[in-house]
């Protein structure tokens, strides 16, 4: 099945994004001994919050993706709107969470804008993508 080349490649590279985030959420447990939620660690708790944060996004995005491959969209714009989705995610979990270090108020983040960056791309792209499904079904 030809059609949905792009979300497979995209699901595929997600998934091997997640079992990274997975990975770093409880090699950090282990490392820190914290069995559950965060132990008041901000480390922990920024890198939990990578990971929650991706499985928020990530799924509804593969979905909107497979029925806009399924419907006949362009395959340029499928690619395309999985690369600008990935490059988003990416950027948000750079700035949230393998920058720098970060202080409680967030007043010293010199790497926030890759965070904001990251979260501008992927609204961008939710939003396009729901446009461009709802131009589809009617």
């Amino acid at each position: 099945m030809h059609m949905i080349n792009a979300t497979a490649l995209y699901a595929g590279l997600f998934g091997l994004a997640y079992a990274v985030l997975s990975w770093r959420v409880s090699s950090m447990r282990m490392a820190k001994k914290i069995p559950i939620f965060d132990g008041g660690e901000l480390e922990m708790g920024r890198t939990i919050r990578v990971h929650a944060n991706f499985i928020e996004y990530v799924p509804m995005f593969l979905i909107m993706l497979l029925l806009y491959e399924v419907l006949g969209g362009s395959h340029t714009m499928a690619y395309l709107y999985g690369l600008v989705f990935l490059v988003g995610r990416v950027l948000h979990a750079y700035g949230l969470g393998f920058a720098e270090k970060y202080s409680k108020d967030f007043k010293k983040v010199s790497n926030q804008h890759f965070r904001a960056v990251g979260a501008v791309l992927t609204y961008l792209i939710l939003v396009l993508l729901s446009l461009s499904l709802l131009w589809k079904s009617i």
